[in-house]
């Protein structure tokens, strides 16, 4: 956050209780007095459990600067990310991230890219599919599904717009091998698979053509 470090201890506390909403337990903060004195130029509750190593490295990846504050977090990865880019977005759109540069008011489209296949569900310690079970895997990732299907990509996409999702599409499976290794990696047995889809591996093995599915438009 430039020149963040002028910021109240409330409105940190603040932020604090928004990532609270995303599953954060707290909000770790560092406000960067003077980075040429390491850590005697910083001011935060918890640098005294940080050995110098581990400073010098957070200093250096975010590029911090005398002023700045710097925000972050430990967790469960998607804990983390889902707090911390919520809490970007609000410090964005702050009066202070207006008046800092930190929110550009422009037209910013983009496209969202390699989305995981899988995440892991936690309370049934199984891996369930994050889009749906039909979506194509990034190709050279079929064998993932199998040894390690957390680092799996699909290929589905998204058309966002300042923040906004347009639509999202999707490539559908069109091989029945393919098919049975996502069912597989969802903890469907083979047996399963024959009563609940079977009409769809039977209809795969056919020859099925490489489908774009694009299920889902909005108008703005």
């Amino acid at each position: 956050m430039p020149g963040g470090a002028q910021i109240s201890r409330g409105e940190i506390d603040g932020y604090t209780e928004f990532v609270k909403i995303y599953g954060a337990k707290g909000l770790a903060w560092i406000k960067v007095n003077e980075v040429a004195k390491g850590r005697d130029g910083l001011q935060s509750p918890i640098v005294k459990n940080l050995h110098d190593a581990a400073i010098a490295e957070i200093l250096k990846r975010t590029g911090a600067q005398d002023g700045d504050l710097i925000f972050f977090g430990a967790d469960k990865g998607k804990i983390v990310n889902d707090a911390i880019g919520a809490l970007r977005l609000k410090i964005g759109h702050s009066e202070f991230g207006k008046k800092s540069g930190l929110f550009e008011d422009k037209w910013a489209p983009l496209w969202v890219v390699d989305f995981p296949m899988f995440e892991h569900d936690e309370e049934e310690d199984r891996w369930v599919a994050v889009h749906h079970p039909f979506t194509s895997p990034k190709d050279g990732h079929e064998e993932l599904m199998a040894t390690d299907p957390g680092k799996c990509i699909a290929k589905a996409y998204d058309m966002v717009l300042n923040g906004w999702e347009l639509g999202g599409g999707s490539v559908r499976i069109h091989r029945a091998d393919v098919q049975a290794k996502v069912f597989e990696a969802l903890n469907i047995t083979p047996e399963q698979q024959r009563v609940k889809f079977g009409y769809l591996l039977d209809a795969l093995q056919y020859g099925a053509p490489p489908t774009v599915v694009w299920p889902s438009v909005w108008t703005v």
